[in-house]
């Protein structure tokens, strides 16, 4: 009798140390399948900060209650907010920003306008900044990068900018042809590459079709070695 019973104590402990590990490998499934996002917990408050950090804040020309625990963000100098408190204008052209285009700025998601333009110690190429922002910034109609120091060419993710009214990207370093995703953006008015003076192209495959006249309100060219 004590062996029967030994035997079905042995059978239900098995059976919980199976359950518990089945439990355990379940968890650890949903962990690897469900890893932590930065991006899903991570405050518009804490990105601004991090923007502020990485372009030398401290010596911003107007940093009019950044960083200020009593003020709103929505309330920072160059910082505009829709409604429901989502930044939407970003605006801290020639504030004397430095370093790079910070990648911080790919997580301000509701962004429609972006003005870095005439931070003229901001360098990099146009290229670290266009690709990632193509595929995160789908809300974006007018971006300011005129002015700066930024190189290389414009990249064919341009053209993924579906609601881009504005581009700015006169007087910088800017080499190579013009793309042709360009014509693809349907939306775009006002476009300014003037001063680049190592970008090629032809200026008739760009401005000739009848459809590019009529959609432009202003286009710009200067001193590039166009044929």
């Amino acid at each position: 009798m004590e062996k029967i019973v030994s035997i079905k104590s042995n059978k239900y402990l098995k059976f919980i140390l199976i359950f518990f590990l089945g439990l355990l490998c379940i968890f650890e499934k949903n962990s690897y399948s469900k890893p932590f996002s930065v991006e899903q917990t991570y405050p518009q408050r804490d990105i601004l900060t991090h923007i502020y950090d990485l372009t030398g804040g401290g010596n911003w020309k107007n940093y009019k209650n950044w960083l200020d625990d009593s003020q709103s963000e929505c309330s920072w100098f160059g910082v505009t907010c829709d409604e429901t408190k989502n930044v939407i204008m970003l605006r801290l052209g020639d504030n004397n920003l430095s370093g790079q285009i910070p990648n911080e700025i790919l997580k301000l998601k509701n962004l429609k306008e972006l003005d870095l333009g005439g931070n003229q110690q901001i360098s990099g190429t146009l290229s670290d900044f266009i690709v990632p922002a193509s595929e995160k910034l789908l809300k974006l109609e007018r971006l300011f990068l005129c002015c700066m120091n930024l190189s290389g060419s414009i990249p064919p993710e341009i053209g993924n900018f579906n609601k881009l009214n504005t581009l700015h990207l006169q007087a910088n370093k800017l080499s190579g042809q013009i793309p042709n995703e360009l014509l693809e953006l349907n939306n775009l008015k006002e476009l300014d590459l003037g001063g680049n003076k190592q970008m090629l192209g032809t200026l008739s495959d760009f401005i000739v079709p009848a459809s590019n006249r009529k959609k432009f309100n202003q286009i710009f060219f200067d001193q590039q070695k166009l044929n």
